[in-house]
């Protein structure tokens, strides 16, 4: 989060307007999405069998908001580099949404990873 509040810091200083267009709107969030994500995994991995299914429900959260935040920026991505048009702020709201359920999806396997 610390280049988002850099961002934010540049156009304060420089008397810009703060939209989250201009915060989330080129799909960086969903790469930090993908990342909290696939960290929940990573956390269940090798762990105990108590608790499978509420394991397998959240680890299966966190895989289908990696797999929706990596074709989301791979489409951002694509649209950037041909030089297309795209909805920033379309992205920006997608983005946040991923964010936020990668956290709580990645945050409930790291909390169960821990239960013994």
């Amino acid at each position: 989060m610390t280049p988002f509040l850099w961002l934010v810091t540049k156009l304060w200083r420089r008397h810009e307007v703060i939209s989250l267009a201009d915060l989330f709107g080129r799909g960086e969030l969903l790469l930090a999405s993908s990342a909290f994500a696939a960290l929940g995994i990573g956390d269940l991995i090798g762990t105990s069998k108590k608790h499978r299914v509420k394991k397998y429900v959240a680890s299966g959260c966190c895989l289908l908001v990696l797999s929706l935040a990596i074709n989301d920026y791979g489409d951002v991505g694509l649209l950037i580099n041909q030089g297309q048009w795209y909805d920033h702020l379309r992205v920006a709201t997608e983005s946040l949404i991923m964010g936020s359920l990668s956290l709580i999806a990645g945050a409930a396997c790291i909390i169960l990873a821990q239960l013994k």
